[in-house]
């Protein structure tokens, strides 16, 4: 009896416990706390035929398995790679002592109690005890304890070495395949797709990278006790593991995967760059890798992801707020290891300051910080780096005065212009409703059919109201994100159009805004006005402004990461040539860049305000701007110039072409925004309903009135040839070739006839220049100042070089001697091959176009386009935008005329022009090749005859014979009345400006001839130089 009364009473302890269990286990998967409101388990089981692949919360726990898994793998790793690895490296290697000291076993028992007690660092009246004890000197066993030191210490060393290896490599494979995984996923670009359509989403991702936490954690428990080193973060590192798993936990159980993913991934980049920060330590690298890439992570982490989990982002339920808590201490942790990193890198600038502030680095070689230092006595106002830090507090100031603006005039003009109020809903709205704005904030107002009858259920409405609520919604926050975005486009206007006009007072004056070189020229000893000063102090300011404001507080566009880095790589730009005293080039980039800005922003507050006419017209003068400064000046001639210019001039460092790769940077931006502004044309254009090739070909522009595209299509059965537009196209490839066939022509024929002729070597059989020998600071001196150095620059270099100033003198016109020679025989090499191409093309004009006028027109494209690219290696010339501007004219003027098959005139405009070009490249060629070949009495008579040729071609037949016939008998004979024709007219027309123009220097050349006597091109950028001695050919000590 009692043994059954004891059975039952078990039985009962096992129903209760198991009805206990299974309580608490349904209080625990309550969907009430687990899932948003209104979705049960059910909604969200993995069998349903929903086509959604639901997360099993099972699957979790293969992670515990894989984990056990991992370490086998990292002992075996450890013992197969990184340990040999980082005996091959020398990790932990110390020299070996000079002495070594082995004592008897039953000693060396004691003298390893005493260090593992002490750690080895003992004091005076334990040390005197030991060496009683062992009978050793204090001195034998002080030698003991460091050489145990040192062995302890190169195990540890190893081991952590072991240790920052393993994870390094887990961290960059989960890093890797989270890219591969997510880099196609939307809300890896947006996060605010993560709460979309929620909870019905899925992703496996988290697994494995569960598996590496989950490891770590292992790791940290049982093996870092026992046999991983102790840190100093040991606890902080613990709790930052146990988060991450319960929040990958939870993420998983709740289906917010895909912030799960986005937190991971953005974990593992920068642990990365950490691990590979403490390799490089162990190896005794001196840079720090890790501090960089971790600020940008905390950033991230802090501005990004908390804010996208913010209760407004998706439906309240209770975990979402416990993820929201897990990610808070996550950013706790962050800021604490943010101390250690700020720790970190305030030691690094503390004890390898000089080698950051190098004058090797920053300076050009042979100046230092006493050079440049800002001096009242000095007489030039250097720039102090330290100035550059009042452009952050001048920032901050900027956006209250931003906010101040916008209240008290922006939204007041926007709302008078009725910005953000067109069409507005005229039915009445709903009154609000909880259910209706969260699902509104759930889907952004774009509900299935299904989601409007669930949602009509609750609410006790039918769903045209629910339809007619959600357009009123809709509504209402475009025209808030409407009026939001004008008034940030209404500050920026304000801003540009300051700083332009404010730098356009402050440059007009200045050298280097009409010449670039003189950016170059004297650098470093480049002085700072009080109004350069003010308006680098702006720019920087505005910029930093910009990236506050762009990050934080402005609404987000498609391109919001270009624009920051845009914002960041100009404050980079501003700084570094501000510290270098690149301030010319600096000055001059500012005031390109806002001159276009002026214009992007009133086009966008005028689309904003409905202004689409105006919006139109302000977007075609950006559109012309943008080209002109973006695509033209910038990359032609700013970057030309620090390419090719600045070289010849002065003598380059690292911070110069560090401050070209931020420009680089800024081009491709460029490039970027240009593939945005050539779709909104597209959209533009394509309007009206027609596809771009139909807008563009449109018959109505490029053909008479009455005549379409079928009636003049080539076709064999037709009497008349007409040209076939898409042959235009052949002249690109072809002017590729004649670039190549050009460098063969001056390889092969014309630099041998130059050195044949001694072009470059005036006076040639009296003394001959010799190279001077070679010497590195002389060679940078004359780099720096052009080989024209003041008194005082002069001494200083015959001081550095023991050389007397007579003969640095001496060195300095023997290589300029040199040089010149050199730029004489490259102008003759470029006028010879122009005078080849004119003469070929003027006599094939002139007796093969009857027969065959397609060869003509191609061959003059191919080499007009030729000429276009090769103008970037060519030596540059005073007209150099004059040519530039001819050349595309000139490839326009035969685009057009062979589409429009104005053939005729085409041609005989070509062949007026080739004739007096033949002489003007013999003049430019012949005076001038004969010129540089010394033969200044042919020259003259070349010239001659080139001037009769252009008073007759350019300044009589083109415009009262060409012109005329274009003008005024031309609308009598035929119908002009299409766009294309008058368009035709005007290429032509600016052709005779340039004629005009270049009359001008014409006439200067006669004037120099009559008062001279010497024929000299005023085109050239070449310098006359005086007459070598004959004692400059003196061998000069190097």
């Amino acid at each position: 009896t009692l043994a059954s009364q004891n059975s039952s009473a078990s039985g009962l302890l096992r129903l209760d416990m198991t009805a206990v269990l299974s309580s608490f286990l349904e209080h625990f998967w309550c969907p009430e706390f687990w899932l948003p409101p209104g979705i049960t388990w059910d909604d969200i089981r993995p069998d349903q035929d929903t086509g959604v692949n639901y997360p099993i919360f099972g699957d979790a726990f293969y992670a515990i398995p894989l984990a056990i898994c991992m370490i086998s793998i990292r002992f075996l790793v450890e013992r197969t790679f990184l340990i040999p690895w980082g005996n091959w490296l020398g990790v932990g290697e110390i020299s070996p002592p000079k002495s070594s000291i082995v004592p008897s076993p039953v000693i060396n028992v004691e003298l390893t109690n005493a260090y593992r007690k002490s750690g080895g660092k003992l004091a005076q009246d334990e040390l005197e005890s030991l060496s009683k004890r062992t009978d050793m000197d204090i001195r034998q066993i002080e030698r003991w304890m460091r050489q145990t030191r040192a062995a302890f210490h190169k195990r540890s060393k190893l081991g952590k070495f072991c240790e920052c290896g393993w994870r390094c490599i887990c961290y960059t494979f989960s890093f890797s395949f989270g890219l591969f995984v997510m880099w196609d996923k939307p809300w890896f670009w947006d996060l605010k797709l993560c709460w979309y359509d929620y909870p019905h989403q899925c992703s496996k991702r988290c697994l494995v990278v569960l598996s590496l936490w989950r490891k770590l954690l292992l790791q940290f428990t049982p093996n870092q006790v026992f046999i991983d080193t102790k840190r100093k973060d040991f606890w902080e590192m613990l709790v930052h593991h146990v988060v991450t798993i319960f929040l990958i936990g939870f993420s998983w159980t709740c289906n917010l995967i895909r912030i799960g993913t986005v937190v991971l991934l953005v974990h593992d980049c920068a642990d990365i760059f950490l691990e590979i920060d403490l390799l490089k330590g162990f190896l005794q690298f001196s840079c720090s890798l890790g501090s960089s890439p971790g600020s940008g992570f905390i950033h991230f982490m802090c501005f990004t992801v908390s804010y996208s989990t913010l209760p407004t982002s998706c439906p309240h339920f209770l975990p979402h707020f416990g993820c929201c808590g897990l990610l808070i201490i996550l950013q706790i942790l962050h800021v604490f290891w943010t101390y250690f990193v700020v720790k970190v890198v305030v030691n690094i600038f503390t004890s390898k300051r000089e080698q950051f502030w190098s004058p090797d680095f920053w300076l050009p070689p042979g100046t230092s910080w006493e050079d440049v230092q800002p001096s009242e006595d000095k007489g030039l106002n250097y720039p102090n780096y330290k100035d550059a830090f009042y452009a952050i507090p001048l920032a901050i100031c900027m956006v209250y005065i931003r906010r101040l603006v916008e209240r008290t005039f922006l939204i007041k003009w926007g709302n008078w212009l009725g910005v953000g109020q067109k069409n507005p809903v005229k039915s009445n709205i709903a009154p609000p409703n909880e259910d209706l704005t969260q699902a509104y904030k759930k889907t952004g107002g774009r509900l299935r059919q299904d989601e409007l009858e669930s949602l009509s259920k609750r609410t006790d409405m039918d769903i045209r109201q629910l339809e007619r609520w959600m357009r009123q919604t809709r509504a209402d926050f475009r025209n808030q994100s409407k009026l939001t975005k004008f008034c940030e486009c209404g500050w920026r206007c304000i801003c540009y159009i300051f700083s332009f006009s404010f730098g356009l007072f402050v440059m007009w004056d200045k050298p280097w805004f009409w010449d670039l070189k003189h950016c170059w020229y004297d650098y470093p000893h480049h002085s700072v006005s009080n109004d350069v000063w003010w308006y680098y102090l702006f720019g920087g300011s505005y910029y930093c402004c910009l990236f506050i404001t762009q990050a934080f507080i402005d609404a987000k566009r498609k391109d919001f990461w270009e624009m920051l880095v845009h914002h960041v790589v100009t404050i980079f730009l501003l700084g570094f040539s501000w510290i270098c005293n690149l301030i010319r080039i600096g000055t001059f980039i500012l005031i390109l860049h806002d001159c276009a800005d002026i214009f992007l922003e009133g086009m966008k507050m005028s689309l904003y305000a409905n202004k689409d006419r105006l919006g139109e017209r302000i977007f075609a003068v950006f559109i012309l701007i943008w080209v002109v400064t973006r695509l033209v000046i910038y990359p032609f001639y700013v970057l030309h110039s620090f390419i090719f210019e600045a070289p010849k001039i002065m003598a380059t460092f690292p911070a110069y072409w560090m401050l070209f790769g931020l420009l680089f940077v800024l081009q491709i931006l460029h490039i970027f925004w240009t593939f945005f502004i050539v779709k909104a044309v597209i959209k533009i254009c394509t309007a009206s309903g027609k596809k771009v090739e139909d807008w563009f070909w449109s018959p109505d522009f490029w053909l008479p009135p009455g005549i379409s595209w079928e009636f003049i299509e080539p076709n064999e059965n037709k009497a008349v040839k007409y040209p076939n537009y898409k042959d235009v196209f052949y002249a690109i490839p072809l002017a590729i070739c004649m670039i190549c066939i050009r460098r063969l022509v001056e390889r092969m024929f014309l630099i041998p006839l130059g050195q044949k002729l001694c072009v470059g070597q005036k006076n040639s059989t009296k003394s001959r220049i010799s190279p001077p020998n070679h010497n590195e600071e002389l060679l940078n001196a004359f780099k720096s100042s052009g080989g024209k150095l003041s008194q005082n620059e002069l001494a200083s270099l015959a001081k550095r070089t023991d050389m007397d100033t007579r003969r640095i003198e001496r060195w300095m016109r023997q290589t300029r001697a040199v040089f010149h020679k050199q730029a004489k025989l490259t102008k003759f090499c470029e006028c010879g091959w122009r005078c080849l191409c004119y003469t070929f093309s003027f006599t094939f004009g002139l007796f093969s176009v009857p027969d065959d006028v397609w060869w003509y027109y191609l061959f003059a494209g191919g080499y007009y386009c030729s000429l276009l690219l090769s103008l970037q290696f060519d030596a540059k010339r005073k007209d150099f935008w004059e040519m530039l501007l001819h050349h595309l004219v000139s490839i326009l003027l035969l685009g057009f005329s062979w589409v429009c098959n104005f053939v005729r005139i085409g041609t005989v405009v070509l062949v007026l022009h080739d004739c007096v070009d033949i002489f003007l490249e013999v003049n430019d060629g012949g005076a001038k090749m004969s010129k540089y070949a010394n033969n200044e009495r042919l020259a003259e008579k070349i010239f001659a005859v080139f001037i009769l040729l252009w008073i007759i071609t350019r300044l009589g037949l083109y415009p009262f014979y060409v012109l005329h016939g274009i003008f005024f008998e031309a609308p009598k004979i035929t119908n002009t009345a299409f766009p294309a024709f008058w368009l035709f007219g005007v290429w032509l027309l600016l052709l005779q400006f340039l004629h005009i123009f270049w009359t001008y220097f014409i006439i200067k050349i006669v004037l120099d001839i009559v008062l001279s006597g010497k024929t000299q091109d005023a085109r050239s950028c070449s310098e006359s130089l005086s007459e070598v001695s004959n004692d400059d050919n003196n061998p000069l000590p190097s």
